[in-house]
């Protein structure tokens, strides 16, 4: 099995985390609901965990040209998308009992309960992510630990393309995320 640029699969990853946050600013539009609501970490958690369950190919996987297969080269199912996604994204569920922060907390040191454990969790994801980053470089095949756990692997299905076009592309569109993010957010 050819290992998958590393590339790819962030540049997937973040193109995943473009549709779910798009979506989810969207609706906080249409609704006018806050984004930090317990509806819109559940959204979000359904997304990340089923997100490779069609075919193997999150939307980020298909325009990408992955696919995410168990050891047969066989789609992923739902079952197989929960058990190999769950790992990196856990503590959004836990956003669904922790009350969201207070718009009127400015600095860490003022800041309450609730802000300071969805910063604590935000640096656990954050640790989790790089360490199966870590784990999917170094190994051979190219495994992160959720493949592992799944009994999972991704290939690719276009290995003609190479991966730093991918990494090009990844960064731009966190750029564009954050700069469209900054002109929502900033208030007048």
């Amino acid at each position: 099995m050819d290992k998958v640029d590393p590339n790819k699969r962030v540049c997937a990853l973040v193109i995943d985390f473009l549709i779910i946050s798009s979506i989810n600013t969207s609706l906080s539009f249409l609704l006018h609901i806050n984004r930090a609501k317990p509806f819109f970490s559940l959204l979000s958690f359904l997304f990340y965990v089923f997100r490779d369950s069609y075919h193997g190919q999150s939307p980020g996987k298909m325009l990408v040209g992955l696919q995410a297969t168990d050891q047969n080269d066989k789609p992923t199912d739902y079952a197989a998308s929960f058990k190999r996604n769950i790992i990196l994204f856990w503590p959004i569920v836990f956003y669904i009992f922790i009350p969201a922060p207070k718009p009127e907390i400015h600095a860490l040191n003022q800041a309450d309960l609730p802000t300071l454990v969805r910063l604590g969790l935000n640096a656990i994801n954050a640790a989790i992510s790089i360490i199966e980053y870590i784990t999917a470089t170094r190994r051979k095949d190219g495994r992160r630990m959720g493949d592992m756990l799944a009994g999972t692997k991704v290939i690719d299905l276009k290995p003609e393309t190479p991966g730093w076009i991918f990494a090009v592309i990844a960064v731009v569109l966190i750029a564009i995320h954050i700069f469209i993010d900054m002109l929502l957010t900033t208030k007048p």
